[in-house]
Parts: structure tokens; C-alpha cells; sequence
């Protein structure tokens, strides 16, 4: 058995997960794990299959198909699965008052201490009180070995400091 990671977006209407399901069965495919959302009238997702060996180029080249409908796809073979070298996992959660550079500076800022995000979460919401626009942010990152946690703190509160938000880091060791 062969895995492959497919990613695909599309404007949003009903049957695209069930087209990819049904084109992932027909080929003796077995659908492992997925996260897919909608955004803007927009229907997106990146999705691991595993199948059989022979059926990985007839079923990349019918994807890729799937274009003339509408839909973007990418098909992408495992070739290795990383081995875990982090300490541990962690959460930081992201709350202010929305504007540009917020993202920016917080995946600047994991980028130069080699942390891995590895699922991000974001919105912009109207603020309770004021109606202002609020951002909101939820990161799960692997940390490496070597990263001294102090340096990651007190990097998260310079950006706090400088944005006027609330970044909380949570370590899971």
C-alpha cells in the first residue's frame, strides 16, 4: 500500500467530498485522515489515502481531471514519515484587536527557534463591546529538543508588547 496526500479547493457546493471519496474507493483506497473547511464561499481540504501501489498514477491523473470542474487538486505521495525530535507539544492562543502583521510576526518569531506549526486556527470577530474587529488564533506547534522555553516566552511577550495582544503558550511536556 502506497499513502498520498491530496489537497484541494473548490467553490463550495454540496458532493465534492463524496466525488473524492467515491474516485478514493473505486481505486481500493481507504480514507485515513482529513481536515477540510469552508472559507469565503470557498470548500477546502488536504486529506491522507493509502491504496494499492498500481492504482497511484490512475488515480493522480483522474484527480487532476477533476480541474475541468472546478476543482484544484494536488496529489502527493508520503515518501517518509518525519521521526519526532521535539520536546514536546504546545498550544498558543492569539487574542487583540485585529491588524496587519499579527501572523507575521508570530510565525517569524516560531520560524527562528525551528518550532513546527503544525495545525493553525484563525478568525476575525467583532468584539463583544465595541464591535471592533477582534483577532483570534489557535496554533498547536511541535517543539524541538534544543529550544530553550524561555526564549520562546519571552519572545511571545515582545510581540504582545508591540501588538497590544495576548499570546498564551501552553507546553505539553
Amino acid at each position: 500500500m502506497k499513502k498520498l496526500v491530496i489537497t484541494f479547493i473548490s467553490d463550495d457546493r454540496p458532493g465534492l467530498v463524496e466525488k473524492l471519496s467515491q474516485m478514493v474507493q473505486q481505486h481500493g483506497g481507504n480514507w485515513l485522515e482529513s481536515k477540510m473547511a469552508q472559507l469565503s464561499g470557498k470548500f477546502t481540504g488536504i486529506v491522507e489515502i493509502s491504496l494499492p501501489e498500481d492504482q497511484v498514477s490512475v488515480l493522480t491523473e483522474e484527480l487532476k481531471a477533476l480541474s475541468s470542474q472546478g476543482i484544484s487538486l494536488l496529489a502527493e505521495p508520503v515518501v517518509s514519515t518525519p521521526s519526532p525530535t521535539t520536546l514536546g507539544s504546545g498550544e498558543i492562543s492569539i487574542l487583540g484587536m485585529d491588524r496587519p502583521g499579527i501572523v507575521k510576526e508570530i510565525s517569524t518569531a516560531l520560524a527562528a527557534l525551528d518550532i513546527n506549526v503544525e495545525e493553525f486556527h484563525s478568525l476575525v470577530e467583532a468584539a463583544a463591546m465595541s464591535g471592533q474587529p477582534l483577532f483570534k488564533a489557535d496554533l498547536a506547534i511541535g517543539i524541538p529538543a534544543e529550544v530553550d522555553l524561555q526564549q520562546l516566552h519571552e519572545k511571545l511577550d515582545v510581540i504582545s508588547q508591540n501588538l497590544d495582544i495576548e499570546c498564551m503558550l501552553k507546553v505539553d511536556e
